[in-house]
């Protein structure tokens, strides 16, 4: 009889949900949304869990999103590999702001002090218009922090050290 052997983002998955539960749980944070998706168009696979902090503007979040795709599901599954097998993670910080010229500049800098050189930071700024002389204009400011290699299964005790500066990042940017 064969069993089920997760896959390198199963484990992944279940250890980063473990670790945010534990933090919404103890009361830290919360969470506003979770999807787990398959792409059947290019069998690739997301997990995607959104967080707030309890006592701010539940506007601004950080979502955790950990991904795979073919090559790496189908080297895993089929051992095609002796190599190890990862996934790609990223951390996006959305906040909405009127001064996106200063607020951009303070997320991009606090962002890029919590997270050292391993990691990407990208920021992209949206104007929303809601065509109304009396409210002022609303800008998204969504900032990414792209993890430049591979997420391992090794990396397991460094999964609540990341979900810990995920959230530490977040506080940071909305106080």
């Amino acid at each position: 009889m064969i069993g089920f052997d997760p896959t390198a983002f199963d484990n992944l998955k279940i250890l980063i949900e473990g670790s945010v539960y534990d933090f919404d749980l103890s009361g830290r944070i919360y969470i506003k949304n979770r999807s787990d998706l398959i792409d059947l168009a290019n069998m690739s696979r997301t997990y995607k869990i959104e967080v707030a902090c309890h006592k701010k503007n539940s506007l601004n979040t950080a979502t955790l999103i950990l991904s795979t795709n073919l090559q790496e599901l189908s080297k895993e599954l089929l051992h095609q590999s002796s190599t190890k097998f990862g996934c790609n993670f990223k951390i996006l910080y959305s906040s909405k702001s009127t001064h996106y010229e200063m607020a951009s500049y303070r997320i991009r800098k606090i962002v890029k002090h919590h997270f050292d050189e391993q990691y990407t930071v990208l920021q992209n700024i949206m104007f929303q218009s809601h065509h109304s002389d009396k409210t002022e204009e609303v800008y998204t400011i969504t900032t990414e922090a792209i993890l430049n290699t591979l997420l391992y299964e090794e990396d397991v005790e460094d999964i609540p050290y990341i979900i810990n500066n995920v959230i530490s990042t977040l506080q940071s940017i909305y106080d």
